[in-house]
């Protein structure tokens, strides 16, 4: 690669174009994506980082297993929706609730389950109509239903790997399994503490709803499910089940092929459309054909070896293929499904590598940490707990993707300098940046859709108010969170 200019140039370069990115990013008026893959053009025009290194390293460049998870599990949410299996949860659950403050703190709790593996906004959007009902019908403000639902939804950020971008982005630059987030060098890992975090913060909820003692009466819908629906889901358990005796059996490869089969003729079933029934208007009709790929998916993360096939890694293809078999699912509506992707975070995440990947290259990570340690920051706790909070604050008005992607070489860096597991630095880096985004009414994307139908609906959307209900929620789990870190992982 030519280099036109010396190492300390490179540097003011790459730190001039970060800089007027992130400030851009911040601003909203251009569109992200554009900005990313504006600024990695430039870096590479310019010689600081090459094409090669860019594209093909995916420690300094474009990871590409990690794009190929989003796409999966992204995609993979269409046929969920399609599935019903929120509806029917809701309508299920709900009735057994009589008291309003039970009833939408199930709401809350409906929301982070479901956005331990899918798209927060999309669960917002899913389960919004229902508490828009249940505040209309008991009188109610609608304003704490709907900024209840929406922090709930963006709080388990960390509880699984594929919770949220950031998640998974660790998870692949640290070489994390599925089942890593739960259990991890002998300890409990970063989604076990979390899920103990959000917890506490549900409890905070519980206290703000506390008064709200109306009877709820909402007329819900009955739920159909065909017997050959539940038989897809008991012989993908059973699939499971096999793949697990065949890994222990040392038959690793014939345990993934196994489940690849089994999810393969699964979405050609659900394709073919075999579980559809008559059933009364009014009537859901749960498919469970989405569910069970979404259950072996899981199992094969878990099950792949930590190695490179071709041009991804194991767990890219896991990713890639959950796609492809998600837009099967999906038949004639397959187009549709394609339009209605997120390709904006892809082609935003493909530019920010590329840049971070250029800020790592010249240096200025190892600079920064450096500069902390030159500051007098040399105790792990205190370092922690700043690195913690700064991306609380951050992330409450700041894209948590291009942080996470910068701070994780920095928490390396400031790891190897005072001697201590860098999982102890990511894992707190990871829950401020997750829950940060809850702070403000702008801080996450479910955030801003949850506020815009309030104000729809003639609220005003008051700071204030706000933040009485996202700070406590938030400060709780982020607190419980790095008390159970620090721990059992500050000693490493």
């Amino acid at each position: 690669m030519l280099n036109f200019f010396s190492p300390e140039i490179e540097k003011w370069i790459t730190l001039a174009v970060v800089v007027i990115v992130f400030a851009l990013i911040l601003h909203r008026k251009v569109p992200i994506h554009h900005l990313s893959l504006s600024a990695a053009a430039v870096l590479i025009a310019l010689g600081i980082i090459s094409p090669a290194t860019a594209f093909l390293d995916s420690d300094n460049g474009v990871n590409w297993d990690v794009l190929a998870i989003y796409f999966g599990y992204g995609m993979l949410v269409l046929p969920l929706m399609e599935s019903k299996l929120p509806s029917a949860i809701s309508n299920w659950i709900l009735p057994k609730l009589r008291h309003e403050k039970y009833a939408l703190l199930f709401l809350c709790c409906l929301a982070a389950f479901l956005s331990s593996f899918m798209a927060n906004p999309v669960v917002v959007i899913m389960l919004a109509p229902l508490a828009i009902e249940m505040a209309e019908r008991l009188k109610s403000s609608l304003f704490l239903y709907l900024v209840g639902l929406a922090i709930s939804s963006n709080v388990v950020t960390t509880v699984s790997m594929v919770a949220d971008p950031p998640s998974l982005i660790l998870a692949m630059q640290t070489n994390m399994t599925f089942l890593d987030f739960y259990w991890f060098k002998g300890r409990p890992g970063l989604g076990t503490l979390s899920v103990v975090g959000v917890l506490a913060a549900m409890l905070t909820l519980l206290f703000q709803f506390w008064r709200l003692n109306k009877t709820v009466d909402i007329t819900v819908q009955p739920v159909k499910v065909a017997a050959k629906s539940i038989g897809v889901i008991v012989i993908g358990g059973l699939g499971c089940a096999v793949a697990i005796i065949l890994n222990a059996a040392g038959l690793n490869t014939a345990a993934i092929l196994s489940l690849l089969v089994l999810a393969i003729i699964i979405s050609v079933l659900d394709t073919l459309r075999f579980e559809q029934m008559i059933v009364p208007p009014g009537t859901i009709q749960l498919t469970l054909g989405p569910t069970t790929i979404f259950l072996l998916s899981v199992f094969a993360l878990a099950l792949v070896p930590n190695a490179t096939l071709g041009f991804l890694k194991y767990q890219g293809w896991v990713g890639l293929i959950l796609g492809l078999l998600s837009l099967l699912m999906l038949g004639r509506k397959w187009l549709e499904g394609i339009k209605e992707f997120d390709w904006v975070s892809i082609f935003f995440l493909v530019g920010i590598f590329i840049v971070i990947g250029s800020v790592n290259g010249v240096g200025l990570l190892k600079d920064f940490s450096n500069l902390m340690i030159n500051l007098g920051l040399t105790h792990p706790l205190v370092v922690f707990i700043i690195i913690t909070w700064l991306s609380v604050a951050l992330s409450s008005f700041i894209d948590n993707v291009p942080y996470t992607v910068l701070m994780i070489p920095v928490c390396s860096y400031m790891a190897q300098a005072l001697s201590v597991s860098p999982f102890y630095f990511y894992f707190g880096m990871l829950v401020g940046t997750g829950i940060g985004g809850n702070i403000t009414p702008v801080g996450a994307t479910a955030n801003v859709l949850a506020c815009g139908m309030l104000e729809k609906r003639g609220y005003t959307i008051d700071l204030g108010a706000y933040m009485k209900i996202s700070v406590p929620f938030s400060c709780a789990a982020v607190l419980v969170g790095m008390i159970l870190i620090h721990i059992f992982w500050g000693g490493f």
